[in-house]
């Protein structure tokens, strides 16, 4: 008896294939990608960004499955756990940051990410999720962060009326130095374009000004040139 197996070898070849992609695709990116089962007992998948990320073998995942709420600080772990509880319960999805602590003693922020995935009946069959290493990006906003503190604190006062006065113009420049601090402008120089001159951006850009600083700086111009265009004011107290 003769049966044409033509179909099934197109099928198999094509999942074949298919499998090949996602292997690839889950192997290249940076962020860890998993599945579980509903109860998040088994490890189905991890790719091998957990490694990288958690600095720990993807083997041992697999042969603890649990072990990565072990590496959550304290002050995160009943946080996210709970919010993985739901996860198993009625929540579609799930999306929260935390700090973990790797075994070299670093400590990294990640974003975790699951999902419920569902058959066609609705019934959960298996939960996914995304780890992101988001590290960088809470240090730059700390830093961020941190510069705006300082020009609000040590920064002379945005804008005041002027009288056109030499007098004011020097008050306004050495009532604190950060003013002439951050410029990198001498008094004279100041007093010439001031806050608006090209010295301004080549100095920040020589002194290797962080580009936050640098485009923080670059807002206070434009907002000090916009507000003497309206009001004749200049930066001072």
């Amino acid at each position: 008896m003769h049966v044409d197996i033509t179909e099934r070898k197109r099928t198999e070849n094509a999942l074949r294939e298919s499998d090949q992609k996602f292997q690839q695709l889950a192997d290249n990116i940076t962020d860890v990608f998993w599945i579980r089962s509903p109860d998040m007992r088994e490890l189905h998948y991890v790719s091998p960004a957990f490694e990288r990320i958690w600095g720990r073998s993807v083997e041992s995942l697999y042969a603890n499955p649990y072990q990565w709420t072990d590496f959550i600080l304290p002050e995160d772990r009943k946080r996210v756990l709970s919010a993985f509880a739901a996860l198993m319960r009625d929540t579609r999805s799930v999306d929260i940051d935390c700090s973990i602590l790797r075994p070299d003693g670093e400590i990294r922020w990640v974003r975790l990410r699951g999902f419920q995935v569902r058959d066609t009946s609705d019934k959960l069959i298996r939960l996914s999720g995304i780890v992101t290493d988001i590290t960088e990006r809470r240090q730059t906003a700390e830093a961020l962060q941190a510069s705006l503190e300082e020009f609000r604190h040590g920064w002379p006062k945005p804008c005041r009326k002027s009288s056109g006065s030499r007098d004011r113009m020097v008050d306004a420049f050495t009532s604190t130095n950060n003013g002439l601090d951050y410029t990198g402008l001498t008094l004279e120089e100041s007093l010439g374009d001031g806050w608006n001159s090209r010295s301004i951006r080549k100095t920040n850009s020589e002194r290797g000004m962080p580009g936050s600083m640098r485009r923080l700086s670059a807002v206070l111009m434009r907002s000090n040139a916009a507000c003497a265009a309206r009001t004749g004011c200049i930066a001072g107290g």
